[in-house]
């Protein structure tokens, strides 16, 4: 699967600027093999965040909650970047919420990832 690595996201504000986009992409071939698919989603508003845990399949520890700069400009204005910075602090989650996100993501998760035979774990590469 060829992939442009987040950089080919792009938030349409219209029909016409996702139609240009679309056409750009698939018709004049501008991010390559990677714009010969294209995936629509609707936009969501609001603030991101990541929750990212570590396990060994079993157990489980999150880790700080991060958020990251999505758009280039002061505002949400500009082109997306694909991250171009990340900012983590446990303000960012109240507990309650963390409490849900572990509730009806993380575990049920982890649990379906056993049920089917599935041993989830991290790996470690040296160069």
């Amino acid at each position: 699967m060829d992939c442009v690595a987040g950089k080919g996201v792009f938030l349409a504000p219209d029909f016409a600027a996702a139609k240009d986009f679309v056409e750009r992409v698939m018709e004049k071939n501008e991010l390559g093999p990677g714009g010969s698919r294209v995936l629509l989603e609707e936009t969501l508003d609001g603030e991101e965040l990541s929750f990212i845990i570590l396990t060994d399949g079993k157990r489980h520890v999150p880790l700080v909650p991060t958020r990251d700069h999505k758009r280039v400009f002061d505002g949400n204005q500009g082109p997306n970047t694909g991250g171009m910075g990340a900012y983590s602090t446990d303000e960012l989650l109240p507990e309650d919420l963390r409490e849900i996100i572990r509730s009806t993501i993380v575990l049920p998760t982890l649990h379906g990832l056993a049920a089917d035979g599935i041993r989830y774990q991290g790996s470690s590469t040296s160069a």
